[in-house]
């Protein structure tokens, strides 16, 4: 029997397909073991519940009773994830786990540990100055998974355990091993894979339940065995449910059981782990900046009308949009674009196939294969015809796109072999691949036969194929990509959730579709979203694993499925209250200077740093073209003002107008009916604050103005940063500046004290881990159009404070303000310095 013996569970429902956002998770933190490793815990609430099943719910087990209300007294820190192998290993220095030979291995939790086992890893956490740690009690634990619930499960009875699946990894659908953490739906605490995944090791002894109601119960006071709950990835869904219990003895040691942690913060607050305030006050006119982490993920788009069965075109634009974009056709702008995405779909006209395919019949072919010139088959072709045919109405445009989908389906290669329907290499791959056939299904559907849209429809569906890798780690199907393979802080994570989105927007509804699986798996993919913008980027859109492997992450399809999300199911992630989905657009434009129509991004951070601002291919092109199409009306002028005054005079005398230097034509898809025209270019300074931060990464960057090539950009990591791959902090600020790069000032790695800024951002303080404290004043009002202050080893003017000695530096003034102290203050023309606490605060006098 598998319905008793090991399975898990767990994740929060943060997403309602049809529209609704369900309850916010609590408040999280973030306790770092060691570069690149860390544990988040989630805050639970006091409060009451009642322990156990009733005697008839389905699947219940006599030791589930008798009920009995319980009462927890104080809020607590619970893990939002198993223990996973990365973390064991950083601990203990071993890895126990079976299941150690995956790409994604340090993701998966760590089993093959015994509750004794548990003892000595929770015992050798508590040496580290980090708070206490500890397991959880069978009673926190039930309270966790029920979040609020009576019945079975957290989201209800589920019978046909339709839920439970995009909650947690359990026979058979787990295919016989464990799975990276948090691949699955939270519960609705954001509480990952408490049901399925590996059963979890409670502190308790096991016994029969009492009768009565208690209050914070331990359990009995000794036993032979041990408690464990959740089920795991080897048991059938009844042993999920939220009430089961199991028990070992505590020397036991199994493939399919692991932990969950709770954590009790060190007294004062979480030592260097955290956003710390110095008093709480803040003057002058400045506001703390907190993190952007709360609000709703996406709002409604307002008098959206849902997409009826059968409409199409319906992911980058709807029926009724057609007009306008027709009159945009005949515009300059538009022929110009239009001109453009003809020539990369057949190399001239567009008045045809497409003219060119690469000889490759592998992801990763071992002879070169030669000059791929415009009009190369790609997997953004299908997507091309599909406009032209939506603009013009000629049917040729439909027929062209159904035999660029047909290719695809017989396994022909883009120009970039990696990409293909067949064969892919690897998930990552398969993702856009599908996403961008999807695109062109959509756009060429109505010029279609009834037939065609069918097959066609199907195998974006039905997608089910063994990747070309040296070790491929089973076949690719829709519903791996739209939970993704990787987890959010690879790169290859949105390439996979934003693709499959796309796909399964497309086939949302048609009559041959399994409608309840696809809305599963649109609620898993839509939830993939969100971890991608949560924990894959944070709330000023740096990546985990830097700014290249960003650009993939970003740039080849998650931008396009979040304005198909906007579009086809009317939820807006660019106009919510959380910026993260904004500055996957608005950080290129912050952070760099453009020279002669040269973007200079400096410096680069991370993986791949040859993708950032490589325009011309897919994984580092469209910054302009994509983002126009995923900003707010304000935002969107600032960054058309960027193009017009940077690049558009280079890019119209290459021939690649409007951002279209990308030899994709789905660029030139997504350019056209995204880019304003005929709409105000606005000056970023009136829209725009002159710094944000990114406060999961500690990431900051400040600019002065987007005026030329004399603009001053800085910019400061203080957190290392890693995915599979990751960037370290700066030891120095890095300046932009009249031509030149310089560093300037000494940085200490950690969480940053204090952050606060001018409600415009054009002056700013933050205090490191260290105590050092960092101001950057652009008001002009030392003298200097830039002014760096630190009370830390740096170039430039000393002064003194009583003892502590204040530097300041004007990098961009040819004949430097002097400082004078009066007092307990320095004056700078007419700034004004101070220290609060150890914090540096300006103040413009009037003088």
């Amino acid at each position: 029997m598998r319905s008793r013996r090991f399975r898990a569970r767990g994740l929060l429902a943060a997403v309602v397909v049809a529209g609704v956002a369900s309850a916010a998770p609590w408040q999280e933190r973030l306790v770092t073991l060691t570069e690149g490793v860390a544990f988040t815990f989630v805050q639970l609430p006091a409060g009451r519940f009642v322990m156990g099943s009733p005697d008839n719910e389905t699947g219940r087990a006599r030791d589930e009773g008798p009920q009995r209300e319980v009462t927890l007294s104080q809020s607590f820190w619970l893990g939002k994830y198993e223990v996973t192998q990365a973390q064991w290993l950083a601990v203990m220095k071993a890895n126990p786990a079976t299941f150690q030979d995956y790409a994604t291995s340090e993701a998966h939790p760590v089993e093959g540990v015994s509750w004794l086992d548990v003892q000595e890893f929770v015992a050798r956490l508590n040496t580290r100055g980090l708070g206490r740690f500890r397991l959880p009690t069978e009673a926190e634990w039930e309270y966790a998974a029920r979040a609020g619930s009576a019945d079975r499960f957290p989201w209800g009875e589920d019978r046909n355990f339709g839920a439970l699946a995009q909650h947690a990894w359990f026979y058979p659908r787990a295919e016989g091993r464990s799975h990276p953490v948090g691949g699955k739906q939270p519960n609705p605490w954001g509480l990952h894979d408490l049901f399925g995944g590996v059963w979890e090791w409670c502190a308790d002894w096991y016994a029969p339940y009492p009768s009565g109601p208690a209050v914070d119960p331990q359990g009995p006071a000794e036993g032979t065995d041990r408690c464990i709950r959740g089920g795991s990835w080897f048991n059938e869904p009844e042993a999920l449910r939220s009430a089961n219990r199991h028990r070992h003895p505590p020397e036991s040691r199994q493939t399919n059981l692991g932990l969950r942690l709770v954590w009790e913060p060190p007294a004062g607050g979480s030592g260097a782990t955290f956003q710390r305030r110095s008093d709480g006050s803040v003057p002058y006119g400045y506001r703390a900046m907190p993190s952007a982490s709360s609000g709703p993920w996406f709002v409604p788009v307002p008098g959206h009308v849902p997409v009826a069965a059968g409409e199409h075109p319906r992911l980058l634009f709807r029926r009724t949009e057609l007009a306008a974009l027709r009159a945009k056709a005949a515009t300059p702008e538009g022929r110009a674009m239009l001109q453009r995405l003809r020539l990369l779909l057949s190399g001239g006209s567009g008045e045809g196939p497409p003219a060119h395919f690469i000889p490759a019949t592998a992801a990763y072919p071992k002879e070169p294969l030669g000059p791929a010139p415009p009009g190369t088959f790609t997997v953004g072709h299908a997507a091309g015809y599909g406009l032209l045919y939506q603009l013009t109405g000629d049917s040729r445009f439909a027929d062209w796109g159904r035999e660029c989908f047909e290719r695809a389906l017989a396994g022909t290669r883009d120009r970039d072999p990696r990409y293909s329907f067949r064969r892919p290499g690897g998930a990552l791959r398969a993702g856009p691949t599908l996403g961008w056939l999807a695109v062109g299904y959509d756009l060429c559907y109505d010029g279609w036969s009834v037939a065609t849209r069918e097959r066609f429809g199907r195998a974006l569906a039905e997608y089910h194929e063994v990747p070309d890798e040296a070790a491929p780690r089973g076949p690719v199907t829709l519903e791996s990509l739209a939970r993704g393979t990787m987890p959010p802080y690879s790169n290859h994570f949105g390439m996979q959730v934003g693709g499959a989105a796309l796909a399964l927007l497309a086939v949302r509804g048609e009559p041959w579709t399994d409608h309840s699986r696809v809305e599963e798996l649109l609620t898993a993919a839509a939830h993939g979203l969100i971890r991608n913008l949560d924990e894959g980027f944070g709330d000023g859109g740096f990546f985990a694993e830097g700014d290249g492997t960003g650009s993939m992450a970003s740039q080849i399809v998650f931008l396009s499925a979040l304005q198909a999300w906007r579009s086809a199911a009317g939820l807006d992630f660019f106009s919510a209250p959380r910026p993260n989905a904004r500055l996957l657009t608005l950080k290129w434009i912050y952070q760099t200077v453009f020279r002669e129509g040269r973007p200079e991004f400096w410096p680069v951070r991370g993986g791949y740093p040859q993708n950032v601002w490589s325009r011309t291919g897919m994984s580092g092109a469209a910054y302009f073209a994509l983002g126009m199409g995923s900003l707010p009306p304000a935002e969107r002028g600032a960054l058309l003002w960027c193009y017009q005054r940077f690049l558009a005079a280079a890019d119209a005398r290459a021939g690649t107008p409007f951002d279209t230097a990308s030899v994709y034509p789905q660029y030139a898809v997504s350019a056209f009916v995204s880019w304003p025209v005929g709409e105000p270019a606005v000056d970023p300074r009136l829209v725009l604050p002159h710094v944000y931060r990114d406060s999961v990464a500690g990431f900051f960057c400040w600019r002065d103005r987007w005026q030329d090539e004399d603009d001053t950009v800085v910019t400061l990591l203080t957190n290392p940063v890693r995915g599979y791959m990751g960037a370290p902090a700066d030891r120095t600020l890095a300046v932009q500046s009249r031509g030149r790069r310089l560093s300037w000032g000494t940085v200490a790695e950690g969480p940053v004290r204090e952050w606060a800024a001018a409600p415009r951002g054009e002056s700013s303080t933050l205090t490191l881990a260290d105590g050092t404290a960092f101001a950057v004043d652009f008001t002009g009002a030392s003298g200097a159009d830039l002014m760096l202050v630190t009370t830390g080893p740096a170039e430039g003017q000393t002064v003194r404070l009583g003892a502590t000695p204040i530097t300041l530096w004007f990098p961009t003034a040819a004949s430097p303000p002097r400082a004078s102290v009066a007092g307990n203050a320095i004056a700078v023309g007419l700034q004004q310095l101070t220290l609060l606490n150890g914090n540096l605060r300006l103040q413009v006098t009037t003088r």
